[in-house]
């Protein structure tokens, strides 16, 4: 019994290296009959050229997303991929698809010019949200702690006031900004192919935003930082409560301005780096 299922564990042992190998040489095949280098496909799949290259000599066998993502690349099905005993031309027209959108200079222009805009102005909105409270917090503590002659029915009101101009301005941004993108849907939604020339502009733009961007991302972490020392600075130093909220109030604005650099302009970087990622390769 013993010998048994010795033999029948080396059995599968050997039958699962025999399919790996058959995997394996399916991969070599296929990425050279569309002229790719390991890199290029594991830039295609996003992973690294060393998980290819295992993939390719039989030390490892691929997940089952990154095996359905190599399908629909080389043009063929799982099975013919998996299975030894599937023959090639049984499959070719498994994954027919239909022409591919093809994006062209002056389309991605437009809308990563757009996008860029848009997010700009949706951290516009983002930051009125977050500085919405300001007022509020400095007419009503003021009122009520007699800071200001202002009675403090009429502090509430001008505070619902401020809130409510704040919100609706945002959300008409938040709108607005929502339903300019729509034109560009199917950017989002399917997969397309851009003209050539067009990675270069778009790689071009995101070399002269880099020092931009950088220096958005760690200015809005200071800011974020250093948006709290007021208030700990004041509550050490036991000022006035009305003091305190008007600190409070200034943290609100410094993170303001960091969510602005957040969300503007490192989102536009971000949006220039998601179109390569998202256009179909």
């Amino acid at each position: 019994m013993i010998i048994f299922a010795k033999t029948n564990t080396l059995q599968k042992s050997l039958y699962i290296e025999r399919e790996n190998m058959i995997l394996a040489e399916k991969i070599i095949d296929e990425r050279k009959k569309q002229g790719w280098s390991q890199e290029e496909l594991a830039e295609k799949l996003d992973v690294s050229r060393q998980s290819v290259s295992k993939w390719e000599g039989g030390l490892s066998t691929p997940e089952v997303e990154k095996i359905v993502k190599m399908a629909e690349l080389f043009g063929v099905s799982t099975d013919y991929l998996l299975n030894s005993n599937v023959e090639k031309e049984t499959v070719n027209n498994v994954y027919e698809q239909k022409p591919l959108y093809v994006v062209s200079l002056k389309e991605a222009t437009e809308f990563l010019s757009v996008r860029a805009d848009v997010l700009k102005k949706i951290a516009l909105a983002c930051s009125i949200c977050v500085t919405s409270p300001i007022i509020p917090l400095i007419v009503v503590g003021g009122s009520y702690f007699n800071a200001l002659d202002l009675p403090l029915v009429g502090a509430v009101a001008i505070a619902i006031l401020f809130l409510a101009i704040h919100v609706s301005l945002a959300v008409m941004i938040f709108i607005r900004q929502g339903l300019k993108l729509e034109d560009y849907h199917y950017l989002f939604k399917e997969k397309f192919v851009i003209e050539e020339g067009v990675e270069k502009m778009v790689r071009e733009k995101l070399a002269q935003m880099r020092n931009s961007g950088i220096a958005a991302l760690c200015g809005g972490i200071i800011l974020c930082i250093l948006s709290a020392v007021p208030v700990v600075m004041g509550a050490l130093l036991q000022v006035s409560n009305f003091v305190l909220l008007c600190l409070i109030s200034l943290l609100l604005f410094v993170l303001s301005i960091s969510i602005y650099l957040f969300a503007g302009v490192c989102g536009g970087c971000v949006s220039y780096r998601a179109f390569l990622h998202n256009k179909n390769k």
